[in-house]
């Protein structure tokens, strides 16, 4: 299945004419840079995928399951934010090898989890930021102007830059889901445990909920 949204949706024709005369055109005749809207730019995954229902933040976390659990091919969006970016494209090699994507395994241990490895080269943000409001084509030129001044500069080939920034996504990713993992220590310290300590009914009910979820073969009592 081909990318179901077209990542130059939602931008003028006539940006998109301007910033490609004045970006240049890679080996694919396809632009150098693009100016897109974050939310509209989806990458191709392949595994599981839990669906979390969404809940306010002084929700009860203790019953909390998926809405729905799917299996197969998904397009997520890119980035985490909505917003006019600017993006560049960077070659196939910047991407990695193309063994080491397509062993990158789903949880299952045997479905690939990547897309189609991009042996075309693919695109990468280099705004700081994402706009609310389109600023309009002299902006754009000349933040790519920055962008390659700032580059040839620090003697920085699109390789090293495309690895850094891709290091920094997946530390963030990575430190957001540690914190999502404290703040279920903390329920379960705070919360969960004492209930399980209790001898009410409603602490038995969850007990009875566990004992259910982990197919025990005795019942679970208090303590």
């Amino acid at each position: 299945m081909s990318n179901p949204v077209d990542p130059n949706l939602d931008v003028p024709v006539d940006l998109v004419r301007e910033i490609t005369r004045y970006g240049g055109l890679n080996p694919f005749g396809l632009p150098v840079w693009r100016v897109v809207r974050a939310e509209n730019v989806l990458r191709q995954s392949f595994g599981i995928m839990r669906h979390m229902p969404d809940v306010s933040d002084d929700a009860d976390m203790t019953d909390l399951e998926p809405e729905r659990v799917e299996e197969g091919e998904f397009w997520t969006p890119r980035y985490q934010f909505d917003g006019w970016i600017l993006e560049r494209w960077f070659p196939a090699e910047c991407w990695g090898d193309c063994l080491d994507w397509a062993h990158e395994m789903s949880e299952d241990g045997a479905t690939p989890m990547m897309g189609e490895w991009p042996r075309h080269g693919e695109y990468y943000m280099v705004s700081l930021e994402a706009l609310a409001e389109q600023p309009g084509v002299d902006y754009w030129k000349a933040h790519i102007h920055s962008e390659i001044w700032a580059m040839n500069v620090a003697d920085v080939t699109p390789a090293v830059y495309l690895k850094e920034q891709l290091y920094l996504e997946r530390v963030a990713k990575e430190r957001k889901t540690e914190a999502y993992l404290r703040e279920c220590d903390h329920l379960h310290a705070s919360v969960t445990k004492p209930m399980l300590a209790t001898m009410g009914a409603s602490a038995q009910r969850v007990r009875d909920g566990l004992q259910a979820e982990l197919r025990m073969g005795s019942v679970l009592g208090a303590g």
